[in-house]
C-alpha cells in the first residue's frame, strides 16, 4: 500500500463511458482519484466501471430511472474511481441522489471527502428546484 500525504484528483465530463477504456485509462495514469460525470450507463452497467483498470475501485451512480423504458440516448450519471493501494479506509456514502455519488477517505492524520456531482445547467424552475435540492443533499 501507498502512504499517501497528498492526491492528484481529476475530473473528467465523459459525456458516454462507451468506448473510452483507453482513455479513461490514460486519465487513471496521471491521477489517484477521478471524478466522471455523465457516463450514461445503467444501474447494470456501473459494473463497466471496475473493468476499466484492475489498479482501481470505484463507487458510482446512474443518472436515470432503469424501471422505466428510455427514449433517446441515455444521460447523466457520476462516478470516482480511486487507487485501491490508497492506505486509508474508503467509505461509500449513500448519497440518495442520481446525480452525485461521495466517498470519504480516512487516513492516519488525515480525512478527505470527495463529492463528484452533475447538476442540470438550463435556467429554468424545474431545474433551480433540482439545483437546490442536489446541494441540500452535500451539505448534510
Amino acid at each position: 500500500m501507498m502512504c499517501h500525504n497528498q492526491f492528484v484528483i481529476g475530473s473528467f465530463n465523459s459525456r458516454s463511458a462507451h468506448n473510452k477504456k483507453e482513455y479513461f485509462n490514460t486519465l487513471l495514469s496521471k491521477v489517484d482519484i477521478l471524478c466522471i460525470q455523465e457516463h450514461w450507463l445503467s444501474d447494470l452497467q456501473l459494473s463497466m466501471l471496475g473493468d476499466i483498470n484492475d489498479s482501481f475501485a470505484y463507487a458510482g451512480v446512474s443518472g436515470f430511472d432503469n424501471s422505466a423504458v428510455l427514449q433517446g440516448r441515455p444521460y447523466g450519471g457520476c462516478a470516482i474511481l480511486w487507487r485501491s493501494d490508497i492506505a486509508s479506509t474508503v467509505t461509500v456514502l449513500n448519497c440518495d441522489s442520481k446525480r452525485l455519488c461521495a466517498i470519504r477517505l480516512d487516513g492516519n492524520q488525515w480525512n478527505l471527502l470527495i463529492i463528484c456531482v452533475y447538476l442540470p445547467h438550463e435556467d429554468n424552475q424545474v431545474n433551480n428546484n433540482a439545483f437546490i435540492d442536489e446541494l441540500s443533499r452535500v451539505e448534510v
